[in-house]
């Protein structure tokens, strides 16, 4: 298989998106979408779609194992991250982000898309959240944009070291039984197309960033 770069990436440090969900295990089934935003530039455009389902599944995978208060580091693939954290208030913050993207970074931009958005759109989503909602949030656009050179972005100093999280792979993070082709197969969140896409990548004769 090839990696991310060799299929039209052009500079590395990439961020492609970032997900927040509602999650409280308590009275969600899964995890409920508030808001997001993407960055599919570095994708070839008859690709970004499928891309974009296979992420937007990837994280809610994730959003829904996480533990509360543990930041995750979530290998997957070839060049593939996906950070994420799970605050005491339900919201998991997810990004997606290939291999070189720093994790200091990611982990001070978890931490402000949460505190900014609790913030603004506080009494609209502490409540059980039955469908994905998709709030409009153009600051999150707007952030993801800031945040698109990591070393210049405002969570970035170089004198922090690596903050402790969990390193992990998405087939780690499922439950005893569970994979990720069956998950995926049975998924409402993916069309056909997008799964005949990863199923394909998944040969050893495949190109695939999944």
């Amino acid at each position: 298989r090839t990696s991310p770069r060799n299929i039209g990436f052009a500079t590395p440090m990439l961020l492609y998106s970032i997900l927040l969900f509602k999650y409280a295990t308590d009275c969600e089934s899964v995890p409920r979408l508030l808001t997001s935003a993407y960055d599919l530039s570095c994708f070839s455009f008859f690709t970004r779609h499928t891309v974009k389902e296979l992420m937007f599944f990837l994280a809610r995978t994730i959003a829904a194992r996480v533990q509360t208060g543990v930041r995750y580091q979530v290998q997957h693939e070839n060049n593939i991250v996906m950070c994420a954290h799970k605050s005491s208030n339900g919201l998991v913050v997810v990004l997606c982000t290939d291999a070189e993207y720093p994790a200091r970074v990611s982990f001070s931009l978890m931490a402000q898309v949460v505190a900014e958005f609790v913030e603004k759109y506080q009494g609209q989503f502490e409540g059980v959240v039955t469908r994905d909602e998709t709030i409009i949030a153009p600051e999150l656009t707007k952030t993801l944009k800031e945040y698109q050179n990591p070393l210049d972005s405002p969570g970035c100093d170089l004198r922090i070291t690596n903050e402790p999280c969990t390193q992990t792979t998405v087939d780690a993070l499922l439950y005893r039984g569970e994979s990720l082709e069956a998950l995926l197969t049975k998924s409402e969140d993916i069309g056909e197309a997008a799964k005949s896409f990863y199923k394909q990548a998944q040969r050893p004769t495949g190109c695939s960033c999944y």
